[in-house]
């Protein structure tokens, strides 16, 4: 019983004293910006666009592809000095390396650039409205 009674005092008293300041209303509206799931969410969906403006512009730029390739054979060969079986092993290797560059898309890849920018432009807008 003593027990149950000091723990409802400490618990009392850690609550009164659970406030280590007093909260100004820009403090109250500081931590709701901070705190509201729809800017965490928008600023989620900037990141997004962000990154699909930056794959539409890297579109412009040459495509490189890069190729390796091993081969390995072994087996006998016929001697004809000496009519004997002689054994015969070969290793062969290749390296390629294929640029490529569209010339024309009917340009496609321009409006899809600037309809990167303007999707990230009225990402900004989003955020700061909901920051308002």
């Amino acid at each position: 019983m003593k027990s149950l009674v000091l723990f409802l005092i400490v618990f009392l008293f850690q609550l009164a004293n659970a406030q280590e300041k007093k909260w100004t209303l820009d403090d109250c509206i500081q931590y709701a910006v901070e705190h509201n799931l729809l800017r965490a969410k928008q600023e989620a969906q900037n990141k997004i666009y962000k990154q699909d403006q930056r794959e539409a512009l890297g579109g412009f730029l040459p495509a490189l592809s890069v190729s390796s390739s091993a081969r390995m054979s072994f087996g006998r060969n016929i001697d004809p000095k000496t009519n004997g079986y002689t054994p015969h092993n070969t290793i062969s290797n290749g390296i390629g390396i294929y640029p490529s560059l569209k010339l024309f898309d009917g340009l496609s890849q321009i409006y899809r650039a600037k309809m990167a920018r303007i999707n990230r432009l009225m990402g900004d807008d989003r955020l700061r409205d909901t920051k308002d």
